[in-house]
C-alpha cells in the first residue's frame, strides 16, 4: 500500500482498500468503514487518486483529497475539487505543519 510506501500510516487511524485495480465496491467498503469506526462523518477523510473517490465520498457525506499520482492529471482533479495534491510527498508535507 502506498500508505507505506510514504511512511504515513502513523497519521491514520484506520485505512480501507479494495483488493483490485477496478473502482467497484468502493461505495460499500465506505460505508461499512463508517459503520465500523462510528464516528461522526465531518471527523472522516477520504484519500483517493480519481473523480471516482471525489464521487464517493460525497455519497458518505465526508471530507475528501485527492493525490494526483494516479489515474487522473491534476488539472482534472483540481477542476472538481479545491483540495487536490499534486503528491505525497506535498500531502506529507501539509500534513506535518498542521499537525505541529
Amino acid at each position: 500500500m502506498e500508505i507505506d510506501n510514504f511512511s504515513i500510516r502513523p497519521f491514520f487511524s484506520h485505512v480501507f482498500g479494495l483488493d483490485h485495480h477496478y473502482a467497484d465496491g468502493k461505495l460499500d467498503r465506505g460505508k461499512q468503514l463508517v459503520e465500523k469506526i462510528d464516528i461522526p462523518s465531518e471527523k472522516i477523510l477520504l484519500i483517493g487518486d480519481t473523480l471516482h473517490d471525489l464521487h464517493v465520498a460525497d455519497k458518505l457525506g465526508i471530507k475528501s483529497l485527492l493525490i494526483a499520482q494516479g489515474h487522473h492529471s491534476f488539472e482534472r482533479l483540481i477542476a472538481e475539487s479545491e483540495y487536490v495534491f499534486r503528491s505525497f510527498p506535498e500531502l506529507i508535507e501539509k500534513m506535518e505543519t498542521n499537525c505541529r
